[in-house]
């Protein structure tokens, strides 16, 4: 059972700030700015698992992850002090599909994380990643099947 509810929102400057509620839908208040200071980031989502709060994110400047608008991915135990997850990167503009083709996606942004609370694993853990794309000029978004890890 949950005991405290966090969500995340884009700062002034692509700074990602964290608040704290005692219940989903009770009052929130920040309390961590600017979260990762050395870069700029938005489209923040947060999960728990392992025992621990994960962020995932693009990453607009290329400071987390060593690549401009590609996905980072923070970690945290107390969802106030966050450190880069080792790798930091979550995914890149490689796209890469089941029959073999490949290609490179023009945008790749809006991360967010499936997690199966009931079904297959059942343990609340990510399952799949889910991003917008763009790819000569047509964008839709991709649902990506993840691994254990």
């Amino acid at each position: 059972m949950l005991k405290l509810a966090y969500r995340t929102y884009r700062g002034g400057n692509l700074a990602i700030d964290v608040a704290r509620a005692n219940a989903f839908d009770g009052n929130y208040k920040t309390v961590a700015e600017n979260i990762f200071p050395r870069g700029y980031l938005e489209d923040p989502d947060l999960y728990f698992a392992d025992g621990q709060y994960h962020m995932i994110m693009e990453d607009n400047g290329g400071v987390l992850t060593g690549s401009v608008r590609h996905g980072g991915h923070l970690v945290s135990t107390d969802g106030i002090k966050w450190t880069p997850y080792d790798p930091p990167k979550v995914y890149t503009h490689d796209m890469r599909w089941a029959g073999g083709t490949s290609w490179v996606a023009t945008r790749r942004e809006r991360p967010a994380m499936f997690n199966d609370l009931v079904g297959v694993s059942g343990n609340g853990n990510p399952t799949h990643l889910i991003t917008g794309v763009l790819y000569k000029g047509h964008s839709w978004c991709v649902v990506q099947e993840i691994g254990p890890e």
